[in-house]
């Protein structure tokens, strides 16, 4: 009521002076308002001017943010009493930009919605450690951390951070913006004790794995999470490790190159038990279990894990070929490029075709008739005649066909 008042004995002022509102109108031009109340500013609230400058404020942002705020809460006429309540809030909020940008190294002007948001991101996404955990090692973060979770748009949300800033800026600068995140792992090793990484790439990999919502959960239900989050890191850091061990030992990057390379299954690339399987893991580890990850990598550690081209194309002789036809030097890889023209380009499928002794078969047949039948009878003529009969009664004895060709 008292305010209206006084709007009202203006107006009956102006009204009863021939000239005078004229004159103001001409006088209070909005840059000559902008200057006269920018040196209030400076006189009545000289440490919000400083700060302001500090932060770069060259537009005087300050000067506007306090005229707003006196607009939607003082009307037409403004008191002191008024203007000094606002500029005590502005004066507030760029105190706190003024930490916040100093804590993140920043440069440049920052506004207080900024800083707002940079400490939000800071402890609410880029902090992965329950702000439970935090608040328990430190209490006197909890109302910190409360002022964060809701808008902080009134006048006491300001001053009451630009407080706890002020009280614990030591502590919220090493928990939330040292770059190091010394503090954080340090946290999440005591939150998980020993299954938390030691080796500092990993624990960084580790901890930038951890989803960001996991921040607001109760501490208890962060450690079950944490751990299903710990264990796909495991399995991520084995299946690393065993693409990383295959690329060294066979100079491919997959299973599958080394098959194509090689025109052989890439189990034969291993000399271990179960080589299909662990082979199958390598090509796959996302199908396969932790546990059955770290077996195979555990098999394929130790020296001679691996086998050597030529014992590869060995031993794939070995597992296809009856041993009847090992004798007859036939070659794995003119083995391998029948195997291909019957079964198909993929070496890893040959093993499990049901046409492959078929094929194998076809490729013996077609190999006598090109060199095998030339080294028999080569072999025949150096024998004598009593070897030579004692032969083909052998085989006259083994194969029906020879017996009824020598009665022809």
């Amino acid at each position: 009521e008292e305010r209206g008042n006084k709007v009202k004995e203006i107006g009956k002022i102006l009204m009863e002076t021939d000239g005078l509102a004229d004159a103001l109108q001409r006088y209070m031009t909005p840059l000559t308002f902008a200057n006269a109340f920018q040196a209030y500013v400076g006189a009545a609230k000289p440490d919000l001017k400083f700060v302001a400058e500090r932060l770069g404020d060259t537009a005087h942002a300050y000067c506007g943010e306090a005229k707003k705020r006196l607009a939607q809460t003082a009307g037409w006429l403004w008191k002191r009493g008024d203007v000094d309540t606002v500029l005590d809030e502005v004066l507030r909020q760029y105190q706190c930009a003024e930490v916040v940008r100093d804590m993140a190294g920043a440069s440049g002007f920052l506004t207080f919605a900024d800083a707002v948001r940079r400490l939000k991101s800071a402890v609410f996404a880029e902090n992965k450690v329950p702000v439970e955990f935090w608040t328990r090692k430190h209490p006197a973060l909890g109302r910190f951390f409360e002022l964060l979770s809701r808008s902080l748009a009134g006048q006491q949300d300001a001053a009451a951070l630009e407080e706890v800033l002020r009280q614990q800026r030591d502590t919220v600068s090493d928990l939330f913006f040292d770059g190091t995140r010394k503090s954080q792992y340090g946290a999440m090793g005591e939150i998980f004790s020993g299954e938390w990484p030691r080796v500092i790439a990993e624990s960084r990999d580790l901890y930038n794995a951890f989803p960001v919502d996991f921040v607001s959960l109760p501490e208890q239900v962060f450690i079950q999470q944490g751990r299903e989050e710990i264990e796909k890191f495991r399995a991520s850091l084995t299946s690393k490790r065993l693409s990383q061990i295959w690329k060294e030992m066979t100079g491919t990057k997959s299973p599958d190159e080394w098959s194509r390379n090689n025109n052989l299954p890439a189990e034969f690339a291993l000399h271990v038990e179960d080589a299909r399987s662990a082979a199958e893991v390598v090509a796959n580890p996302g199908g396969a279990s932790p546990e059955r990850l770290h077996a195979v990598l555990e098999a394929l550690s130790p020296p001679g894990a691996f086998s050597t081209a030529e014992d590869a194309g060995a031993r794939f002789l070995d597992h296809v070929l009856p041993p009847r036809y090992r004798k007859f030097g036939l070659g794995a890889q003119e083995l391998a490029a029948a195997l291909r023209e019957a079964l198909g380009p993929d070496a890893n499928r040959w093993l499990s075709n049901s046409g492959l002794v078929g094929a194998m078969e076809a490729f013996v047949h077609a190999s006598y008739k090109t060199h095998t039948r030339t080294k028999a009878i080569e072999r025949v003529k150096a024998m004598s005649d009593t070897q030579a009969k004692v032969l083909l009664m052998k085989i006259i004895n083994d194969l029906p066909d020879a017996g009824l060709r020598a009665l022809e």
